[in-house]
């Protein structure tokens, strides 16, 4: 769900252990995720209210709320993408503390922004520089035949 995807971003850099659960009355200093029809909006649109009190992300989509979730993660200090997994931590005594301490120095603050998005078009597309990229016929075949299955 997008929803893990979200909190599986924020854990591993913040360190913060994001808990995930139901909406309820008080959703002071909550991240929302929101399924609702939101008007003028197409599948893939969303809207992104950062308050002082919370984050809403509301579309009609699981698209538009995994989008409204990448521009969040955006929103947040470059040091949301460290993964500790792809950087090589694990020849020091104790990665966790390093991680730790890593996050305790960054500013997780987030500006507060009103924003309603979507895409212009309603299609997707491609473009491939064959001067630059050198595919066999084979390779060309399985990109082409993976992108028509995602449009």
């Amino acid at each position: 769900m997008k929803r893990d995807l979200l909190a599986n971003r924020l854990r591993p850099a913040t360190g913060f252990r994001v808990k995930i659960k139901p909406l309820g009355k008080n959703s002071a200093g909550a991240i929302v995720l929101m399924k609702a029809n939101s008007e003028g909006l197409p599948g893939e649109g969303y809207e992104l209210s950062v308050t002082a009190s919370n984050v809403v992300i509301r579309a009609a989509t699981p698209a538009g709320i995994f989008y409204g979730t990448q521009s969040l993660l955006q929103l947040l200090p470059p040091d949301i993408f460290f993964n500790p997994k792809e950087a090589d931590i694990t020849q020091l005594d104790a990665p966790a503390k390093f991680v730790a301490s890593l996050a305790a120095k960054v500013n997780w603050q987030i500006p507060c922004v009103e924003i309603k998005d979507q895409p212009r078009f309603a299609w997707r597309g491609f473009m491939l520089d064959v001067s630059r990229h050198f595919f066999t016929k084979r390779k060309w075949n399985r990109f082409w035949m993976r992108w028509r299955s995602t449009n």
